[in-house]
């Protein structure tokens, strides 16, 4: 088969959401139906049992309070589907005119349904009733910020817009094993070190490395993925930007600015520096990102890594492994402690008949009354500011790491197909940590790639 070159792929992927979008009915809105009779709302998500249970349940409310509120019926049908056929059923759909009122997405799918004009702008909603900045305000940051999104409007300019609102959002942070802390304590506290806490900051991160790693290699302080999405918090913690608009108005990639040098510089370095120790070389992290090597979970639940980074959808797992553990913010860098962001996110399709109904129902979602519940029965970090303090978070302590470190973390890239960036950028940093290139060299290569294979067609 021949191979597409990634620039014209990447055009015939977003071509072809755009086409599928308008030929097939997403991209133009629906007529609104303004008769008397009952409103139906068609909702796909990718809840797992436990959490469809309870939102399906969780709704009620808002229905029951729609009716009394408009004395119309409001009908909710909810279906779900697996979360990786999800992009798959949702460019069917567009095919055959049946796209879903209400769509759960994954926050990096946002973007492409935007661009392909798939989705409406909430924010131009005539019940939105605010400015995107003062909405946006009650929200966790970067939750909220994977929604709002430049595409070019009339004229062909760039217009910025509100296009969904998250369900869900999560980060990492820095999870360490108390016994194996606990193994090395005399020796961390010689070192003015706390055997009872994780790493504060990168610098001291090394330090604690240097002790808890073994010469032999039957143990080490850290585990890496080598990936874009799990290098963001060294990015971020070394205050990198990805992307700029130059004063023209281009989107350029400034990820080899020098802060990403030095981010990816001391990422790799985990790995790659040793230091003597008692009269041995030791490396702080153990190539967990090589092929048939320990991966960092199974590493963490096998005794083999002392530190990870790592998810809330993993503290059950750690639990019910056995492993004595503890989770700590990200360790600060020049620019403080900062980390990745995952997560879902509620779009509504241009095919909706009623979507100020639609973002009535994804407004009660995100009131602190509904993020209490939802975040106290299944462990989840909530979407708005106001339900911080009020989750009782007696069962699930650990998870009040998570809501901190929430607060200082970034959103990834507002580019379609995020994908892609990472077939760039990943390869590029395997040969940086592998020395087959300098982190300046592998960026610049990554940025000139990134610029004439992505944001070119971005900036047409």
């Amino acid at each position: 088969m021949e191979c597409i070159p990634m620039k014209n792929s990447l055009k015939v992927i977003i071509a072809a959401l755009m086409i599928l979008a308008i030929s097939a009915g997403c991209g133009d809105s629906a007529p609104k139906d303004d008769t008397k009779g009952p409103i139906t709302l068609t909702i796909w998500e990718s809840y797992n049992n436990e959490e469809h249970k309870i939102f399906t349940s969780m709704l009620e409310p808002f229905r029951e309070e729609y009716q009394k509120k408009t004395g119309r019926e409001l009908v909710l049908r909810v279906s779900r589907v697996a979360h990786d056929g999800m992009l798959p059923k949702l460019k069917v759909s567009c095919q055959t005119h049946t796209t879903p009122d209400i769509c759960r997405v994954d926050c990096a799918h946002v973007v492409p349904l935007a661009f392909g004009k798939a989705i409406y702008e909430l924010d131009r909603l005539s019940n939105f009733g605010t400015d995107i900045d003062t909405f946006a305000a009650d929200y966790v940051t970067a939750a909220i910020e994977s929604n709002i999104i430049e595409v070019k409007g009339s004229g062909n300019k760039w217009e910025r817009h509100l296009f969904g609102i998250p369900d869900q959002t999560n980060c990492v942070t820095l999870f360490w094993n108390k016994a194996m802390f606990r193994k090395k304590a005399d020796r961390l506290r010689a070192a003015g070190l706390n055997p009872e806490a994780s790493p504060r900051t990168w610098d001291e991160f090394i330090e604690y490395g240097k002790i808890l790693s073994e010469p032999d290699g039957s143990s080490y302080a850290y585990a890496l993925y080598n990936t874009l999405w799990w290098s963001f918090p060294f990015f971020n913690t070394f205050g990198t930007e990805f992307v700029k608009r130059d004063s023209n108005g281009i989107l350029k990639c400034i990820l080899n600015s020098e802060e990403g040098i030095q981010a990816l510089e001391f990422r790799n370095n985990l790995y790659r520096k040793t230091y003597s120790v008692n009269g041995s070389d030791v490396r702080v992290e153990g190539g967990a990102w090589q092929a048939g090597s320990v991966n960092p979970d199974q590493g963490f639940i096998n005794g083999i890594y002392s530190m990870v980074l790592s998810g809330p959808w993993n503290l059950e797992v750690y639990r019910r492994a056995g492993v004595d553990f503890g989770v700590g913010l990200i360790p600060e860098g020049p620019a403080g402690t900062s980390s990745n962001v995952g997560g879902t996110n509620m779009v509504v399709f241009r095919s909706c008949r009623h979507p100020e109904a639609a973002l009535d129902l994804l407004r009660f979602m995100a009131t602190p009354g509904f993020q209490k519940e939802w975040c106290e029965k299944l462990g989840q970090i909530p979407v708005t500011k106001a339900a911080y303090d009020a989750v009782d978070l007696s069962s699930n302590p650990e998870l009040a790491v998570f809501f901190k470190q929430m607060l200082s973390t970034k959103a990834r890239p507002r580019l379609p197909r995020f994908d892609l960036l990472e077939e760039i950028i990943n390869p590029e940093m395997e040969l940086a940590i592998k020395g087959g290139k300098t982190a300046k060299q592998a960026l610049d290569d990554a940025v000139r790639k990134i610029d004439r294979e992505v944001l070119s067609l971005v900036n047409e």
